[in-house]
């Protein structure tokens, strides 16, 4: 995991970031001859991929490979798993804000991820 590009900066010139994304080159890491080698145990991002839920609000991601028709079922399931993801993203922007102490210099490095677990620095 890598750090999400930001141009938050404190004083000293560090950069501040929300966020970690999954470091890849085009497609995903996971990937393997076009098969996923965590499909039992993916991430909700995958999961309900192209879909997901902004302020409270449908948005649906620009997808290549998913052309197919969802049926009821499926529809309902996926739902439901969007208004799971939803709470939990709700509920790590709350714990973030929780640790959050501000875009403070003086970390050990040049970038700082603020997450539900607090600060990260990395060089």
């Amino acid at each position: 995991m890598i750090p999400t590009p930001s141009d938050d900066r404190d004083k000293d010139g560090n950069i501040h970031t929300f966020e970690w994304v999954l470091k890849k080159n085009g497609d995903c890491i996971f990937l393997k001859k076009k098969l996923c080698e965590i499909y039992e145990c993916r991430p909700f991002i995958c999961r309900t991929y192209p879909f997901f839920l902004l302020d409270g609000k449908l948005e649906v991601s620009e997808c290549m490979g998913l052309g197919g028709n969802i049926s009821d079922e499926g529809s309902l399931e996926l739902a439901g798993l969007l208004k799971e993801r939803y709470v939990l993203e709700i509920k790590e922007s709350i714990a973030v804000l929780e640790k959050f102490k501000g875009l403070n210099p003086g970390g050990c490095g040049r970038v700082c991820v603020h997450d539900s677990e607090g600060e990260h620095w990395i060089k």
